[in-house]
């Protein structure tokens, strides 16, 4: 071996290991900075019995939002509906007219010029639609604290020993805009309850059909991805004609997978319920969210500002991009999820296609893709 070839692999051996030792470095960086973060996660709340001035502010943003946006987001939507949030211990009654049966005034506690109520929580309220008892709907959803507790805790449970400690967990929280607009989705099943009952009845039969779907769902695997496909590419299409080609070939689609895996009614009519009833407040959910960082004059609620999670709305185009990666996953392994995106990507082409679409949506028997063949005729 030469002098020169010597020199040349005694300095080959030492990038070797200076890039080895520097990615060893990058990884314990790594590790070491998600253990880091991972002590301020959030925990369960000593004062469980009380709202959280960040508690009282995102509920405040999101009646603000639903009040100045709502109705340019869904005809109809406004900030009059209650909203109920809890943690695992109580819950509290926001956007009430009056006290009701089982609710305690909050102390010195008000929000949108109206007292908070607080209740213990033995009810195990779900993120949905609850009813109050006067009869009325109330948006349901847990604190963002508590939302976030219970995701670290599932992933917890479900990683390695050793690797459930350093997970980089802050990954997976919702950021406060999430949050807010979460609850806004959850406020419109409220919405759908008492503007539309006999509709939001009916879908909620659909989850009766979900295991008989879920079993059958693996042979429609392949069909569906190609009909989410679709669908994106409809959304994404600028040329209007383009756009109802691939409008009508989305739908050419689905009838040809129901053919093919013969399809009873019922099971067809799990889809067409629960992109009413998912697909529509995944569509608000979103929507909302768009429009207020379009808007140029819409102000956030003053007090949000002392939430450094809360990024005025200016996240919105790296939510949509989780959000179609979302959904293409759904797409290929099933659940219910599917069907918010099928919904609302269906509503997204109805809103260049059939403009006024909404005002049809509490019609007995209209489902969104009858929608969307109307605007196709």
């Amino acid at each position: 071996m030469t002098p020169e070839n010597h020199q040349k692999q005694s300095r080959a051996r030492k990038i070797i290991i200076i890039t080895t030792l520097s990615l060893i470095g990058l990884c314990l960086l790594a590790v070491g900075t998600s253990w880091v973060t991972n002590q301020f996660l959030p925990t369960d709340d000593e004062k469980a019995n009380e709202m959280s001035r960040q508690d009282i502010a995102r509920a405040e943003e999101a009646l603000n939002l639903m009040g100045e946006l709502g109705s340019q987001t869904w005809t109809g939507l406004g900030d009059n509906l209650p909203l109920i949030i809890w943690n695992d211990t109580y819950a509290f009654l926001v956007n009430a007219e009056k006290q009701l049966e089982g609710w305690d005034v909050l102390d010195s506690t008000e929000i949108n010029n109206l007292p908070v109520y607080i209740q213990e929580n033995e009810a195990n309220y779900q993120a949905f639609a609850e009813v109050l008892p006067n009869g009325r709907y109330a948006g349901s959803m847990a604190t963002k604290d508590a939302v976030n507790i219970g995701f670290v805790e599932m992933f917890r449970e479900n990683l390695p020993p050793v690797i459930n400690q350093i997970f980089p967990y802050q990954l997976i929280l919702l950021s406060t805009d999430h949050y807010i607009t979460a609850l806004v989705h959850e406020t419109f099943h409220a919405y759908q309850a008492e503007n539309y009952p006999a509709r939001f009845q009916d879908a909620e039969k659909a989850y009766a059909s979900t295991d008989a779907y879920e079993s059958r769902f693996p042979e429609m695997s392949e069909s569906w991805q190609q009909e989410i496909q679709l669908l994106q590419d409809a959304v994404d299409a600028e040329d209007l004609t383009e756009k109802k080609a691939l409008a009508q070939a989305f739908l050419d689609a689905r009838e040809q997978r129901r053919s093919d895996m013969d399809l009873s009614s019922t099971l067809m009519r799990y889809e067409k319920r629960f992109e009413w009833l998912e697909g529509s407040a995944k569509y608000v959910e979103l929507e909302i969210w768009e429009n207020a960082v379009n808007s140029t004059d819409y102000m956030p609620v003053e007090s949000l500002s002392l939430d450094n999670d809360f990024d005025s709305y200016e996240g919105y185009q790296n939510r949509w991009k989780n959000e179609l990666t979302n959904m293409e996953n759904a797409a290929k392994n099933g659940g219910d999820t599917l069907f918010y995106y099928s919904g609302m990507m269906q509503e997204r082409l109805l809103d260049d296609l059939l403009p006024g679409w909404q005002t049809q949506m509490g019609e007995a028997g209209v489902w969104v893709e009858d929608l969307l063949r109307e605007a196709l005729k």
